[in-house]
């Protein structure tokens, strides 16, 4: 590849230096201000770059020059590697300079592609360029990580005070389901994509039976019952679920004291929920009774009161669900310390962040092996249903 680039790169510089001086050559070769990379490091610069993504300032550091360098470096080379193309192996002459050439390779040959999903920052337009002003976030324009086959569940509407924040919806949307407004959203920013809409919640067991077969869950719950019942899919199912939540807990009056986003990922050899105290069983059997039973039990002091509404805060809701992505992400790509941690918390409040582990607690349902207590039993999910 270095000597089919080099003499391209080397026309282009004295056509470059042509054009600036007006004519010929001045000075004898060699002379001049040298260059802090020689071609092959700008060659190698481009290909880490278009690899990994990385910007060209983290490249500087890395490399230890000017970040102008490092763009200057790689837009002489990227040119010359898209005029180049793909070069198949063991094909010679055989050149994939596009992704249609890519795709009718593929059929033709049988030959089976793997696409990298990662999501890359897409720059914003230059200005005064077409686009630039309607150009929001480079997020939009990509199909986020490749997924395309998704099942949203929540029972609620949409309320005035959840329009800032669930993205997506607008004051139109107020009164509408959330699975119809999320799922719309996604829709529009992502191509192929197949979306189920349940509107109810897992405490009911048709609704339950729709998390099985995914190959990973995502809790964002807000109540211990619907917790307490995914805490238990999870084992009973040997399924991935990733569990998260954001606490703030404010003093008398109103004054902000702890922030704390929590991510907990369950999966077999980890301690679930309740385990870790993430869960109230008094709450969860709460939640799941009518209001007039729970009223009549909580007069008698037979069952806990329910909390409140708690508040919520786009920005660290937002935080917090970015670190569940990224611990699927470290499970699929493995670029963080094994065997990685079950439970991350983001201490927003003092700007810290812990990870813990646990083992599940001896005797204990996420602590059993048995695989005649795996998959569908008497007891779906090992639990008991409302009629």
């Amino acid at each position: 590849m270095i000597e089919e680039l080099a003499g391209p790169w080397t026309a282009r510089c004295e056509s470059a230096l042509h054009e600036r001086r007006g004519g010929q050559r001045k000075q004898q070769p060699g002379a001049g201000p040298k260059h802090d990379l020689v071609f092959t490091d700008r060659v190698l610069i481009a290909l880490v770059h278009l690899r990994t993504q990385l910007p060209h300032a983290a490249l500087a550091e890395l490399f230890g020059l000017e970040r102008s360098t490092i763009t200057r470096a790689i837009g002489e080379i990227r040119p010359l590697l898209a005029e180049r193309g793909f070069a198949v192996p063991g094909r010679p002459g055989v050149r994939l300079r596009t992704l249609a050439d890519v795709f009718a390779y593929a059929q033709a040959e049988g030959v089976k592609l793997r696409i990298d999903g990662t999501e890359t920052q897409v720059r914003r337009p230059k200005a005064h360029q077409p686009g630039r002003c309607a150009f929001v976030s480079g997020k939009k324009k990509q199909v986020r990580l490749g997924v395309r086959h998704l099942t949203l569940i929540d029972p609620d509407v949409l309320s005035d005070s959840n329009v800032t924040r669930v993205y997506g919806s607008t004051p139109a949307d107020v009164g509408r389901h959330k699975v119809d407004v999320i799922a719309d959203h996604l829709h529009r920013i992502a191509d192929g994509l197949h979306v189920t809409r349940v509107i109810g919640t897992v405490s009911q067991q048709h609704i339950a039976q729709q998390v099985t077969g995914a190959d990973v869950v995502f809790d964002c719950t807000d109540d211990d019952a619907g917790r307490m019942r995914l805490s238990r899919f999870s084992y009973a199912y040997l399924t991935p679920l990733i569990d998260c939540g954001i606490q703030v807990s404010a003093a008398g009056d109103g004054h902000v004291q702890d922030i704390t986003g929590r991510v907990t990922v369950l999966h077999p050899g980890a301690a679930c929920l309740i385990c870790r105290n993430r869960v109230s069983t008094e709450i969860a059997a709460a939640q799941e009774r009518s209001l007039q039973e729970q009223s009549r039990l909580e007069k008698e002091g037979y069952a806990p009161a329910l909390p409140g509404t708690e508040p919520a805060v786009i920005a660290y809701t937002t935080a917090t669900a970015a670190a569940a992505v990224n611990e699927l992400l470290e499970r699929l790509a493995s670029y963080g310390p094994t065997p990685p941690p079950s439970e991350t918390l983001l201490r927003i409040h003092d700007r810290k962040t812990s990870s813990t582990d646990q083992a599940p607690t001896p005797g204990h349902y996420c602590a059993d092996t048995d695989p005649l207590n795996i998959g569908d039993t008497a007891r779906y999910w090992g639990l008991g249903w409302a009629a």
